[in-house]
């Protein structure tokens, strides 16, 4: 799709004038600088925003643009990610950072979507592959697996599907790899 590229100079000037932005350990909600402006401004939800396609979603629907809500695990990545876009673009970004193998940030997630009507597009992108054998790895991690690849997508389109339907309009995007078909 789209990538955006910035020398190292400009990243340091964009993150000294945005400096503030930047969250502490303990903040997991932040804007990238501007707010989300308008109900009526068309938002685009992605989730693992902060690299591959999730990235490359985000890139495409900010040039169209969409005022974004991104989540990822990698407060700095993202970070970066908002800004470009943003400066690029000029969109509104909102960042989450959240681990959607985790309850209870998929659940701040989704209090943060709330019931806003203007969500037009959720792109399920987060995801990851795990290197050992099913039978030979802890149980533990194929469960966050399944909270992320399976578990997360489901709430998420469940809590954005209502007011698609009500507003006749909408798209939803649940990404997948060929991995999934290959045996272990």
């Amino acid at each position: 799709l789209l990538e955006v590229k910035l020398c190292h100079n400009e990243i340091g000037h964009l993150l000294r004038q945005f400096s503030y932005m930047i969250p502490s350990e303990d903040q997991d909600v932040v804007n990238a600088g501007k707010e989300m402006s308008s109900p009526l401004q068309k938002v685009a939800v992605i989730t693992g925003a902060t690299s591959g396609i999730g990235k490359a979603f985000a890139c495409y629907y900010a040039s169209q643009g969409y005022h974004l809500l991104l989540t990822g695990r990698r407060k700095d990545v993202m970070l970066d990610v908002a800004l470009r876009l943003e400066t690029k673009y000029a969109v509104s970004i909102e960042m989450v950072y959240a681990d959607l193998s985790k309850t209870e940030d998929v659940s701040r997630l989704m209090r943060v979507i709330g019931d806003r009507s203007n969500i037009e597009v959720l792109v399920n992108c987060a995801g990851y592959g795990l290197d050992e054998k099913f039978s030979e790895d802890n149980i533990n991690h194929q469960i966050a697996m399944v909270g992320v690849h399976v578990n997360a997508p489901l709430k998420l389109t469940h809590k954005v599907l209502p007011e698609m339907m009500r507003n006749h309009r909408g798209t939803i995007i649940n990404v997948s790899s060929l991995a999934a078909y290959m045996p272990t």
